[in-house]
């Protein structure tokens, strides 16, 4: 084989590789968005609830502690407030 088609090939293959990352990483974004915005909708729905700041933050500590830092956690509230 000619030194043009190995570097064409070794080319293709980064190309596919570099796709396949590039998805995997859509899918990951896409996951975390859908959690922002899971994490807002249950901090505006219970805050019609009248529940206090810190029962809501056990609650999301709770489902999203393992995926959001308690500092992430707040400002999602902070910004849930906002909306």
């Amino acid at each position: 084989m000619s030194l043009d088609v190995l570097l064409a090939d070794e080319r293709a293959e980064a190309i596919k590789e570099g796709r396949r990352q590039g998805c995997e990483e859509g899918r990951r974004e896409g996951k975390l968005e859908a959690q922002r915005i899971g994490v807002k909708k249950f901090v505006q729905n219970v805050r019609e609830l009248d529940q206090s700041d810190d029962w809501i933050m056990s609650k999301l500590i709770k489902d999203y502690g393992a995926t959001f830092s308690k500092s992430e956690l707040k400002k999602l509230m902070l910004e849930a407030e906002q909306e």
